[in-house]
């Protein structure tokens, strides 16, 4: 479902499922856009995962054991009931549903519904045991040996407990060496604020619909305070002076010699100029054509400042809390 950050609160999710499960995860393919999937080693690396808990390619699944764990004409999905019920659980209808399974020559022959949570905090270990007792007894893996889901089990967004599997999750080497590049071109070895923007027509839309209205949407969790009062302005579509502002503080707190901005709309670059000016500080925006060198380059900064409701920023501070880097959001103080 959605986009980048979308896909990997998910990904922590699948990895909770399989964990609690004791099941291998087969790692899918990651969208680039409604239609188009590209392999999970594009993005990041399987290694580091498998430290974890045991994964395997997609790919690799279907060309090595797909025929003999889950053989054309009896390849069931998994739907939870209420999907059922409502006559919606066809596994390949509609957009990205299809051209996942596509992607993998799938096609299924039955649906079996359940009624078992698949959300899991792994920190809770009582309820990782009633889970796992319920799901082996209702799906043992002699009779369902894969259990491919209409809907990605696990929390959205992941649940508090799991979020350090954040730090199995690693990029690859090859969009690591790009981003290497692109720092010592901008920065020279310099110290770094990396800032992510969510100012778009869509986002203003989302900030309507959320403000003074609910405190639990999208990431917002992830803000210790979003639990305790209502989602306010400043932390979901703040002012361009907010923004300003909170940029300038945070690079005299940590004496930054430059500004990085990741934005999905208007980059304020001008503004950040003028404002930045007496403290000799540069600005870049480097608008890859790809997100993956935004969210590394926002990973490694010095300093982030990111969108609390944002899921491509929960990413980023998910990374870096698992490192020990210093973040903050907009509407809360450096």
């Amino acid at each position: 479902m959605g986009r980048f950050g979308n896909q990997m609160e998910q990904m922590i999710g699948g990895l909770s499922f399989a964990k609690m499960l004791n099941r291998t995860l087969i790692l899918p393919p990651l969208r680039e856009d409604l239609s188009t999937f590209t392999t999970f080693t594009d993005w990041f690396q399987v290694d580091p995962i498998l430290e974890f808990h045991r994964v395997i390619k997609g790919e690799d699944f279907m060309q090595h054991y797909g025929e003999s764990y889950w053989p054309a004409g009896r390849r069931n999905g998994y739907c939870r009931d209420y999907v059922v019920d409502n006559n919606r659980c066809r596994m390949k209808y509609g957009l990205p549903h299809s051209a996942f399974w596509d992607y993998f020559n799938v096609d299924f022959d039955g649906v079996i519904s359940f009624d078992l949570i698949d959300e899991v905090d792994l920190s809770l270990e009582s309820e990782v045991k009633l889970l796992r007792k319920q799901w082996i007894e209702r799906f043992p893996s002699s009779e369902h040996p894969v259990l491919a889901m209409y809907n990605v089990p696990g929390s959205f967004p992941s649940l508090p407990g799991n979020k350090f599997i954040q730090k199995y999750i690693k990029w690859n080497s090859s969009l690591l060496a790009e981003a290497d590049k692109v720092k010592q071109m901008l920065f020279g070895g310099e110290k770094y604020l990396g800032i992510h923007l969510r100012v778009g027509e869509d986002w203003d839309r989302v900030c309507q619909t959320a403000v003074g209205v609910s405190s639990m949407y999208f990431a917002s969790p992830q803000c210790k305070s979003s639990n305790h009062g209502r989602i306010f302005q400043g932390m979901c579509y703040p002012s361009v002076q907010e923004i300003l502002d909170l940029t300038k503080e945070a690079i005299m707190t940590f004496d930054l010699r430059h500004l990085y901005i990741a934005s999905d709309d208007n980059p304020y670059k001008e503004d950040f100029k003028e404002t930045l000016h007496a403290l000799n500080v540069t600005v870049h925006h480097y608008n890859p054509t790809s997100p993956h060198l935004d969210l590394i380059m926002l990973g490694e900064a010095d300093y982030f400042i990111g969108n609390c409701i944002s899921t491509f920023t929960s990413f980023i501070k998910r990374e870096r809390d698992a490192r020990g880097r210093l973040s903050t959001f907009w509407g809360y103080p450096v």
